[in-house]
Formats: C-alpha cells, sequence, structure tokens
C-alpha cells in the first residue's frame, strides 16, 4: 500500500510523465529565429573554449542580427554554448534537453509549493504549470532554453527564503537562498530585479536589518561585472538605450504593464491551442479572447477558464485565513518581485519596441509570470487546512475533480499544438537533418565542399538573419551559415540535390 506521504510525490511523477507525452512532438521542431542566429555566430567560431566561455557575452560582439548589447548574461550564454558542444546540430537533443528543464521548473516548483505547504495541493498546482498551453514557446524555442535555468535557480533561492524565515538562526539559508538569486540574475536580467525586490523586502524586516545591505550588495555585483564587460568592449550605447531610460517612469510604463497583465493572465487561463502559431518564432496571437468564434468553440473555452478562476476564488475565501505568517512573507515577497518583474518587461521591450510585438514575439514572459503568480497564489491559500472543516473533504474533492479536467483539455492541447509546429516545421528539419548527416559522412575528406540551392525546400532561414552592412539583397541559406568552412558557391566537391530530403 503506498504510503499517504508519498502519494503527492507520485501525483506529480504522474504529471511529469503527462508533460514528457505532451510535448514528444516537439522532438521533430526546426530551429527557430534566434537560435538560427545563435548557431550562425557560433559556426564561426572554432573550440570548446571559444564556443562556451569564451561566449560568456557573445551577443555584445555578434555578426549576425546585433542588438541588445545592455544584456548580461554569462550563465545563460555559457549553458548554450555547453548544449551546443554536447548536442551540435541534433535538434531533437536540443529539444530533449528543453524538455528537461521544463521538467526542473516543475519539480522544482513542486519543491517550493510543498515548502510553503506540503500535501496533494502542491503536486496538482505544480502539474498545472507543467502542462499550461502558454508554457509552449519558452520550451519549444532553444535559444532561450537557458531562460528555465534561471526559474529553477529562482525557485530554489525561494526554497531556502522560506526556511530562513521561519527560523531566522538559520543564516546559511540567507546565504543559499542569497547565492542562488545571484545566480539568476547572472542567468535572466530579470533576477536584478528580483534581488532588489528582496532588498526592499528586508529594508522593512526589522529582526534582520544587514539583510537589505546583503542583496544591495548582490546586485551591485551584476552591475558591476556587466559594467566591467561592457566597458572591456568599448560598445557605444545604442539608441534603445535612451528608449528605455528615458521611458522608465513614464505613463506609458504604466499603461505598458497593465496591458501585459491582462496579456498574461488571459493567455494562462482562457488560451485556445490555435492561438499558438509557428512563423519565425512560436508566438501567442493577440485574439486570446475572440468572439467571433463558433459559440460551441467559444462556450467551451470560456466555461473551462471561468470555471477554474471560480474554483480558485472559492478555495481562497474559505482557506485564506489558515494561512501562517511566515507564509504571508513569502507572499509579499513574490507580490514584490511580480511588480518588479512587470517594470522590468515594461521598461525594456514593451517601451522600446511596442506593447503589440514585445507581447507577441517574447510569448516566454509569460512563462515567468507564471512561475510568480502560482506560488504566490499558493501562498495566500490554505488549502491544505479545509480538512479540518467538516465539509472541507467534499470541497477539496470537487475542486480538485475540476482543475484536473482542465489540466487534462491543456495536456491535449499541447500534444495537438506540438504535432502542429511538427508538420509547420517539416521542410525545414528535413533539410536541416540531411544536410548534417550528408556533412559528418565528408567533413573528414581533405578538400571537402558542399553546395545547395536556395530554392531547396527547407533551405531558407529567413529574411530577418542578416549581418551590418549586408546589401538589402543578400539573403543566406542554412548550408551557408552553418557550415561556413565547407560551403562553396564556386565548383563545391559535392552538391546536395534538393530531392535528397
Amino acid at each position: 500500500m503506498i504510503n499517504r506521504n508519498a502519494m503527492p510525490h507520485l501525483v506529480f511523477l504522474i504529471f511529469a510523465l503527462s508533460t514528457a507525452w505532451a510535448y514528444w512532438p516537439s522532438l521533430q521542431h526546426a530551429p527557430k529565429h534566434d537560435q538560427i542566429g545563435y548557431l550562425a555566430e557560433m559556426a564561426q567560431r572554432n573550440g570548446l573554449w571559444d564556443k562556451t566561455i569564451g561566449a560568456y557575452s557573445w551577443h555584445r560582439d555578434r555578426a549576425f542580427m546585433r542588438g541588445d548589447e545592455l544584456l548580461f548574461r554569462p550563465v545563460f550564454n555559457v549553458f548554450l554554448g555547453i548544449q551546443l558542444v554536447l548536442f551540435g546540430y541534433n535538434y531533437s537533443l536540443w529539444q530533449g534537453m528543453s524538455i528537461v528543464l521544463h521538467l526542473m521548473v516543475g519539480f522544482f516548483m513542486f519543491r517550493l509549493l510543498s515548502t510553503i505547504q506540503p500535501g496533494m495541493s502542491a503536486a496538482v498546482t505544480a502539474g498545472f504549470f507543467l502542462l499550461m498551453l502558454s508554457n509552449v514557446p519558452m520550451v519549444v524555442w532553444h535559444a532561450i532554453n537557458g531562460y528555465m535555468l534561471f526559474c529553477v535557480f529562482l525557485l530554489e533561492s525561494l526554497v531556502w527564503f522560506v526556511r530562513y524565515q521561519r527560523d531566522r538562526r538559520d543564516r546559511m539559508a540567507l546565504w543559499i537562498s542569497l547565492t542562488l538569486m545571484l545566480m539568476s540574475a547572472f542567468t535572466y536580467d530579470a533576477g536584478v530585479f528580483f534581488i532588489a525586490a528582496a532588498a526592499v523586502f528586508f529594508l522593512f524586516d526589522e529582526k534582520f536589518k544587514p539583510a537589505w545591505l546583503l542583496f544591495l550588495a548582490a546586485a551591485g555585483c551584476y552591475f558591476a561585472g556587466s559594467m566591467a564587460d561592457f566597458l572591456y568592449r568599448h560598445l557605444h550605447i545604442q539608441t534603445e538605450t535612451g528608449k528605455v531610460l528615458g521611458g522608465s517612469f513614464s505613463v506609458q510604463t504604466i499603461l505598458n504593464a497593465g496591458t501585459a497583465l491582462k496579456w498574461f493572465f488571459c493567455t494562462g487561463i482562457f488560451l485556445h491551442a490555435r492561438d499558438i502559431v509557428s512563423i519565425e518564432r512560436v508566438v501567442v496571437t493577440p485574439l486570446t479572447l475572440d468572439f467571433m468564434w463558433p459559440f460551441k468553440e467559444f462556450s467551451l473555452h470560456m466555461f473551462r477558464g471561468i470555471t477554474l478562476i471560480c474554483v480558485s476564488a472559492g478555495v481562497m475565501f474559505l482557506s485564506v485565513r489558515a494561512v501562517t505568517r511566515s507564509t504571508r512573507q513569502v507572499l509579499v515577497l513574490l507580490v514584490l518581485m511580480l511588480v518588479s518583474f512587470m517594470f522590468f518587461i515594461s521598461v525594456g521591450r514593451l517601451n522600446t519596441r511596442g506593447i503589440l510585438t514585445g507581447l507577441l514575439f517574447n510569448s516566454y514572459y509569460t512563462y515567468i509570470f507564471w512561475v510568480l503568480v502560482l506560488p504566490a497564489v499558493y501562498a495566500g491559500v490554505g488549502f491544505e487546512a479545509l480538512a479540518t472543516r467538516s465539509d472541507g473533504k467534499m470541497i477539496r474533492g470537487v475542486a480538485y475533480f475540476l482543475l484536473l479536467i482542465f489540466i487534462l483539455f491543456n495536456g491535449v492541447s499541447v500534444y495537438n499544438v506540438n504535432t502542429m509546429i511538427a508538420q509547420v516545421d517539416r521542410n525545414r528539419r528535413s533539410f536541416l537533418d540531411t544536410a548534417e548527416t550528408f556533412v559528418q559522412a565528408h567533413r573528414l575528406e581533405s578538400g571537402f565542399t558542399f553546395y545547395a540551392s536556395s530554392s531547396c525546400p527547407g533551405n531558407y532561414p529567413g529574411k530577418w538573419l542578416h549581418k551590418a552592412g549586408d546589401p538589402l539583397w543578400r539573403r543566406y541559406t542554412f548550408s551557408e551559415i552553418l557550415y561556413p568552412q565547407y560551403y562553396s558557391r564556386v565548383h563545391p566537391e559535392y552538391i546536395i540535390s534538393c530531392g535528397d530530403h
């Protein structure tokens, strides 16, 4: 017989296996947008060091797709380089790593939720996150899978933060939390804003004021490292930097944050599989609530979302008084982090590139939003305390049943949308696999060169891939950017026929 305490772990394992099934078709996806630019950039580099440690800030002096020079993500970039060295151009392995990272985020969320309040509700909430349809863009875009590593660092830092809140004598827990939060900052820039949020939290903490200085010092470490690297490369501050600084405290920033908040909420709760499309990136379309849908489809879509909201609101109302003081402190920190995240994205791409473009082409923002929101909601609800009510068992049973139905719909939708994207990517992936197999078979030959026509289906990565100074007519092919040492237009030794794949 299964131990009662082991049941949540077993339930989470079932959710993890369901997630692996839902994302299985994505193993046939092709690389997208920035991943192609990254691979083109790394193809110009030689050796293990040059593609990993030596590429800790490669985007600041990249040849293709210039921009984002202010960003400083050494852990993120080295992590990408390690994957490149291990996986090469095997895109199934890249995608497999993305799925593993997503499962890790789900596990560390389960770990955080269990630390806040152990029980079956922790497993169900983590399972709900794993199978959210709005998570697909993050999980299938290889160039940003390091953001999921950022989420792992962040969630584990919060685990140790909770432990410190419950025992202020445990200074080691504070140091571990701070170290992991600093690692998250060097993985994704939003982490430094989360450190600042933690500093604000400790500023009002009468029992341990020095912690405020520690977190400020951690933020200082990030900025010092970023600025030192920036000056070392002699970069010029571009126009976009002025837009960021100029719009930091404008009315537009507040409006952007409000629009983004609505967007994240709707795509997380009401999103339909048809609203995720594969173009140069995988994006969430703006029509998350489209009244032009057929009545039956619209009704089902709305019923799912409204049911989830009602269940969540009802449980919160019935159990909110059971939340402990230490748990409320976690809730406060998570709310501060959420506010800082909304500020971070609002003064960044949502302000400099337009609110619609920023949300549409950076759909991974929704992933990070829910990484913060779900633990915050969970911290504000004493769900397990319902067991003390006479009707608590029935309430929890109904809530679990409705949530599981919602999760089931989402899981099937995740599988379907990954299957659809695989079909859209078929020609591109087929050519890439054919070219890689061909090159690996001949690369050791002396003087090996080859050519593949740009008219071959799947051999064209997109018109946005360019270098500074390229003429307007310049268009690269996959065979050209991925294999510059072997590619030749003039008298190549081999020609890959369009019919080969």
